[in-house]
């Protein structure tokens, strides 16, 4: 059965549900008790307070006996309360719209009452009806909603026009409930009052004559101060600077104006450089020859002896390889047990890795290892023992924390075979490797290159088969790569007709086997090959030792082989390499050495570009017989040592020297006791990336200062350091030496450290030669420590204090203005002075930074003009003028005159003029929209509730007249608001012409208010809205 719109609820009678509310009652009430006896830990007032909330929530009912609509769209609720205690109705729901019941209606014990609601538009028939109570409880009962002939809307938005928006938003203007939309207005006319000093105060001088009087007018009558003499020191801080050297790291300028340690923070960076070297070798010194030893060469000498872990057997064979990039080094070692040991160091400490391979022979050099110059990873190539048909060669790569497993290369093209020789070469900024190997199969040698891509070996070719060298295998292979082109090089001894045979890798493929001949008026077989790229181009000089104990070289221009030279018909041996050469970082130069048979001497040679071969020079110092020559150059063009040589003597002397780019020489004995010549037992290695040796840290510091006469400057550093032992120089620029000084004044030195140091300096001799003509000046602090590691500099106050000594007269005038709310502030002084060129400062107290401005807004600075000459200077300050008056009213001008004689200021004028407004506005627009009910309305009304914060607002409310577009003159009120200000309840109501104000469901309503006065004000707004009746 359809509900219906009835007056009365069905259901129980009063008697029958206050029984069953008392059995209700009764069964919350036990289970309230039992509650709360089990929540025990709960507070004494908890407990009290729940089992209050839970009893008056079970006393409390109402019913809703009557349910009514009228045609003006309220809806009735007549409702009665039957429970057991008051009850508060705050809000009614219809069909799950919220409506608040403003204010709450109180409904007494026993009593009934009308709740009346505004409803939404809603189309007509039975609605849902839900009455709330403040306690939650809720009643339901149907009512019908017939067809309305009034309907409210709310606006959909507003603007403020003129004045801003406080506070507030659309749903404080559907219910009058004090949550206002507030909005504040804005002045829209200025006027302007002068004001002169009432009083005034003498800081320095005295008066002379007149009175305050006399300030106040423009009339050439002068209250006259004396000048008196004044030491005055004005303490001055850097307002920019600039890092010369280093980086800035925290802080601001502010944090350099006192010594609080509040610093601004600056890092070194490195301003001079060297190229480290490592050198590993054999040397009974220490524990004896199991032992490697490494020395390291810091760019400027040798450091002491280091002892690596023992070999487990005499070392015979040594490999070096350095990191492109970081303080990674590896040492490769063959002992007498034909184990290789690598040692390497991550940059701080050696570990040892044991046994990573086996070869088959501890005679010759049968491994070396490089790193790949992209990844960083190192590979180890050496000759595999035992050999097999397919395990000529084996190969580990270290990863940079371990060594990977051992794998295998297999020459295709031989089996059964062993390796005597290999050397490898990596190509510059990639992973590429290039490895040639000699090796031997029954009588005869080969040599045979491969190419390693970063993931595996191929492309192979054989360069030379008929490699027969007489005695023990030697090295009879080379590569090396292009430095420019990035092609690598190979060449092989040709057994006959004596000459050398070359392949060049293009990246891609190989080329076809060439010759060169880098002795060709004799022939004998070569027992020696080196090859060595010029890191300037891709010149490559080849170096041949024969059996006619001939040194011979032939320079590779990067197109084709020239200038085969023979440079000595008697070298120490043949047995081993007795000569090396290498180029240096730049200029094109090679430097070739070698030892001469019967004398102690070394020799030497270097190759130049422009000039080819010089002069053979000697070099003494040796023991006799030059066994071992070994050259390497510096892959940097930094430091002293552009050449590094390594020399074995016939009595175990290993002695190093380097090419400085003028002469060899430089000898140092790194062991006297190799104890053994027949191997090559030792290898130096440049490091191929810069380490820093001297780090400077250098700021600037620039400032203004007045341009007084000075009697004495004062200038102060206060600053600190991370580290110790740091050299410091603080320098005060000189301008009229056009520099900053290396000592006397303005210079100071000083070794500082990690506490903060105050250095300060008296100059009293033409102090002002430190500023120029405007009062600039500039400081600079310079801090070097020798050290591959960056510092910090902390400065914790820079000061530049100068002291004038001069005649100064000084006075502050007071006075009391209005307390408005500003727009500007005009000020002006009128000065004259009896003397000429008086330095001149005017200021204006500036109350919210609590000081006189020294520059901008407040400040005037001048120098005056000529005898008995008023001069006006004036300001108008147009942002936050009222910081410089105090909360009554109160203002200050300083007047500072200064001069090096005496004199009179003479005051004629002084004023300050704000101004304000004198009339506040505000406007603020409303738009409804989807006004539209389901006829045609013949009559709106807009309703207004509002108030002012200041009474006495005249105010307009109207509507917009759609075929006027704008608002209309007839459709409006005008009253004047209330005083003391209250809420008023304002009705605009339109009965003709409704189309003009309500157009495609769209209206709007303005509320503008004005009001001459010089205090802001507030337009607050509780409720609006449009009714729209049939």
């Amino acid at each position: 059965m359809k509900p219906t719109s009835s007056s009365r609820s069905e259901g129980v009678s009063y008697l029958v549900s206050m029984l069953i509310m008392a059995v209700v009652v009764g069964v919350l009430m036990a289970a309230v008790v039992s509650w709360g006896i089990s929540q025990t830990f709960l507070g004494q007032s908890a407990y009290g307070e729940a089992i209050t909330s839970l009893k008056e929530k079970a006393e409390e009912k109402v019913v809703i006996e009557h349910a009514w609509v009228t045609p003006d769209g309220i809806l009735h609720l007549h409702v009665r309360n039957v429970g057991l205690i008051p009850v508060s109705v705050d809000a009614v729901y219809v069909n799950g719209t919220l409506i608040r019941v403003e204010p709450p209606v109180l409904i007494g014990l026993k009593n009934s009452a009308t709740v009346n609601v505004t409803l939404p538009s809603m189309e007509a028939g039975y609605a849902l009806i839900t009455l709330a109570t403040t306690r939650a409880t809720m009643v339901s009962d149907y009512a019908y909603i017939p067809r309305l002939f009034i309907y409210t809307y709310y606006p959909s938005s507003y603007n403020v026009t003129l004045g801003s928006y406080l506070s507030g938003n659309l749903d404080s203007l559907r219910y009058r409930d004090l949550n206002y939309l507030v909005v504040k207005s804005a002045g829209t006319t200025t006027s302007s009052t002068p004001y002169n000093p009432s009083s005034y105060t003498i800081l320095n001088g005295s008066l002379k004559s007149g009175t305050i009087e006399n300030a106040r007018s423009n009339d050439g009558n002068y209250i006259t101060f004396e000048s008196a003499t004044h030491q005055s020191p004005s303490p001055y801080n850097p307002t920019g600077y600039s890092v010369i050297t280093g980086t800035w790291l925290s802080g601001g300028l502010n944090d350099v104006k006192n010594s609080d340690d509040n610093y601004m923070v600056f890092e070194s960076a490195p301003v001079k450089y060297l190229v480290r070297a490592l050198l590993a070798y054999r040397s009974a010194t220490g524990s004896g020859v199991n032992y490697p030893k490494v020395r390291v060469w810091n760019g400027i000498q040798w450091e002491e002896e280091q002892e690596l872990a023992s070999a487990e057997s005499e070392v015979r064979w040594v490999r070096v390889a350095t990191h492109p990039w970081k303080d990674e080094k590896i040492v490769v070692t063959l002992s007498a047990d034909r184990y290789l040991d690598a040692y390497v160091w991550n940059g701080a400490t050696w570990t040892k890795y044991s046994n990573l391979g086996r070869t088959e022979t501890y005679n010759t050099r049968c491994f070396d290892i490089v790193y790949e110059q992209n990844s960083g990873r190192a590979i180890l190539v050496y000759s595999y023992s035992p050999s097999s048909a397919v395990r000529d060669l084996a190969y580990r790569i270290w990863t940079g924390s371990s060594w990977l497993l051992e794998q295998y290369i297999n020459d295709p093209y031989t089996s059964d075979t062993t390796v005597y020789w290999v050397s490898l070469a990596a190509k510059p900024g990639s992973n590429e490797v290039g490895l040639v190997y000699t090796h031997q199969r029954g009588s005869d040698r080969y040599v045979r290159a491969w190419i390693w891509n970063g993931t595996s070996w191929g492309n192979s070719v054989l360069i030379s088969y008929r490699s027969g060298v007489s005695g023990s295998p030697k090295e009879i292979c080379a590569l090396a790569y292009e430095q420019a082109s990035k092609r690598l090089v190979v060449t092989g001894v040709d057994y006959y007709p004596y000459q050398v045979a070359y392949a060049i890798w293009t990246g891609s493929s190989w080329s076809g086997i060439g010759y060169v001949d880098p002795n060709p008026d004799l022939d004998d077989e070569i027992f020696w090959l080196t090859l060595k790229a010029d890191p300037a181009s891709n010149r490559i000089m080849l170096t041949c030792v024969d059996g006619g104990n001939d040194l011979s070289t032939a320079l590779w221009s990067g197109s084709a082989w020239s200038l085969s030279t023979r440079h000595e018909d008697n070298v120490e041996t043949v047995d081993r390499r007795c000569a090396d050469g290498d180029w240096e970082p730049t200029l094109n130069r090679f430097v070739l050495a070698w030892g001469v048979s019967l004398f102690n001497d070394l020799r030497y040679r270097v190759w130049d570009l422009s000039t080819g071969w010089g002069s053979i020079n000697s070099l003494s110092g040796f023991d006799p017989a030059q066994h071992w020559v070994q050259a390497r150059g510096c892959p940097l063009d930094e430091g002293i040592a552009r050449v590094m040589f390594g020399v074995i003597d016939g009595a175990n002397d290993l002695t190093m020297l380097y090419w400085d780019g003028n002469s060899l020489g430089n000898l140092f004995k790194a062991t006297e006791v190799v104890d053994t010549y027949a191997y090559e037992c030792f290898e130096v290695e440049y490091e191929r990336f810069r380490t820093p040796i001297k780090q400077e840290v250098s700021v600037e510091f620039r400032g203004s200062s007045n341009t007084s006469p000075w009697s004495v400057l004062k200038w102060t550093v206060e600053a600190g350091f991370n580290v110790s032992s740091v050299n410091v120089t603080l320098q005060l620029y000189d301008y009229s030496a056009g520099g900053y000084p290396s000592s006397g004044d303005g210079y100071i030195h000083y070794t500082g450290g990690t506490v903060d140091e105050v250095k300060w300096q008296l100059i009293n001799m033409n102090p002002t030669r430190f500023r120029d003509a405007t009062g600039n000046w500039k400081l600079k602090i310079t801090a070097i420590k020798q050290s591959s590691e960056a510092f910090q500099l902390r400065v914790d106050w820079v000061e530049y204090k100068p002291t004038v000594a001069a005649y100064v007269a000084e006075v502050v005038f007071e006075g009391v203005s209005n307390t408005y709310t500003w727009t500007q502030l005009n000020w002006l002084t009128d000065l004259a002075f009896n003397v000429s060129s008086v330095d001149v400062t005017l200021q204006l107290y500036n109350y919210s930074a609590g000081g006189y401005p020294s520059s901008g807004d407040g400040y005037i600075h001048y120098t005056s003009g000529p005898p008995n000459q008023d001069e006006t200077r004036n300001q108008t300050i147009l942002t936050s003028s009222e910081r410089f008056r105090n909360a009554t009213g109160g203002w200050r001008l300083k007047v500072k005159a200064v001069k090096d004689a005496s004199f009179e200021l003479k005051v004629d004028w002084v004023k300050y003029e704000p101004t304000y407004y004198t009339r506040y506005e505000v406007t603020v627009d409303f738009n409804f929209t989807n006004v539209t009910p389901p006829f045609t309305p013949g009559k709106l009304t807009f309703k207004v509730v509002s108030k002012y914060s200041l009474g006495s607002v005249n105010t307009v409310i109207q509507a917009w007249d759609y075929s006027l577009n704008g608002w209309s003159d007839t459709a409006k009120i005008t009253y004047e608001s209330a005083d003391p200000p209250a809420d008023e309840v304002k009705l605009l109501t339109i009965t003709s012409d409704i189309g003009k104000y309500l157009r495609n469901g769209e209206a709007r309503l303005r509320i503008h208010g004005v009001k001459d006065t010089t205090i802001q004000y507030e337009l607050l707004i509780d409720e609006v809205e449009l009714k729209a009746e049939k």
